[in-house]
Formats: C-alpha cells, structure tokens, sequence
C-alpha cells in the first residue's frame, strides 16, 4: 500500500534526514529502497521516518554502537555467517524484529513520539534469494493505522 496522505501537517514535528533514495509515495506497488549518503538532503517524517528508523535499528550490528550497546540486532552477523536456508532467514528475522520493536515501544514510552512514527507490528511478507542477494519484502503498521509494504535489499559482506 502507497503511503495514504501527500499532505499532512508536520508544522513542530521533528524530521530526519533521509537516506531512502528514489521512494516514490504516490506508488503503489512494493519499491526497493536505495541507500545513500552524501548528496542533497531530503527530510522525512511521519510513516517514512518509522521505516527509516526501522530500518536502521535492524540491519545495524548489535554492539557496533560505542555509546548504545543494545542497540541494533544481531540479523546480518547471522546471515552473513553462512549456511543459512530461507526458512533460517524467517527465524532470524522474527528474533530481530522482536528486539527493534521492544526497543521502538520503550523509546515511545519515555519520549512524545506521533502516532504516524510509533510501531504498531512489522512482519515479514516475502524472503527473495538469489545467486548474489537477499532481499526482504516487510509489512510495517504504525499507530495511526498507516499500513507500507517496503523491499529492504540487504548489504552483503563484501
């Protein structure tokens, strides 16, 4: 589902700086999500913000954060060990998921967070493997009841 609402009022909302490259929200069907540093800045917020900050929280390496031990998951450390079936990725990614959301609901607790950037669930949709990538197609829902389906391609170890 493409993101609802083009037009929402985000005057005294906090932004991030979008590293989402090439999201067209006006589209419909599922879209790859391209990284990228570096060049102008675009701002998100809202439900774009939530998956950014998913994003982020998950595929960040548990511990690789000096100040935020805890933060992060241990999902890429897993698959890019090797010997892994997509059945393995479904397993690893429900422990991750789990971790990124009791983070995101302890975070909401303590800070005013919209409804649109709160975490109501996340799931895992479809896994796609191929000779050289993983991909994974998530469902996010958000406290406002905003549904995104999002491709989130997977860095390699490389």
């Amino acid at each position: 589902m493409a993101i609802k609402s083009l037009t929402t009022n985000y005057v005294g909302r906090t932004k991030d700086i979008s590293i989402n490259r090439g999201i067209n929200p006006r589209l419909l069907p599922v879209q790859p999500v391209n990284l990228a540093f570096g060049r102008v800045s675009q701002f998100c917020t809202g439900v774009q913000k939530l998956v950014q900050r998913y994003m982020i929280s998950f595929l960040t390496a548990l511990g690789s954060q000096e100040d935020f031990p805890t933060f992060g998951t241990s999902f890429l450390l897993r698959l890019n060990q090797g010997g892994v079936t997509t059945s393995d990725i479904q397993h690893l990614f429900n422990f991750a998921n789990m971790s990124v959301g009791k983070a995101f609901k302890d975070y909401d607790k303590l800070n005013t967070v919209p409804l649109d950037e709160q975490l109501y669930s996340a799931s895992l949709v479809s896994v796609n493997v191929t000779a050289s990538s993983v991909s994974l197609s998530i469902k996010l829902v958000c406290m406002a009841g905003e549904t995104v389906d999002f491709v989130l391609p997977l860095p390699s170890e490389n």
